[in-house]
């Protein structure tokens, strides 16, 4: 049986792409511990405008959540 499990972790800020204070330092900690425990982690942050003009993006799909029964579409980059 495998106990793996596929983790997603939606923040604000997330180094070292946008940070202020200690979640982006407690989301990277906490997305590297996990995924050295063999989970499958993807961690979510927006786009926000400083890490478009500073990093190389590219779009990698379009998803889709369901928030209070409307189902919200964004791209994931």
């Amino acid at each position: 049986m495998n106990s793996s499990l596929r983790i997603a972790l939606v923040t604000a800020e997330v180094r070292p792409y946008a940070w202020v204070g200690g979640l982006s330092d407690v989301v990277s900690s906490l997305s590297t511990a996990l995924a050295e425990l063999g989970h499958d982690v993807e961690v979510y942050c927006p786009l926000y405008k400083q890490i478009a003009e500073s990093h190389t993006v590219e779009w990698i799909r379009d998803l889709e959540v369901s928030v209070n029964r409307t189902v919200v579409p964004f791209k994931v980059y």
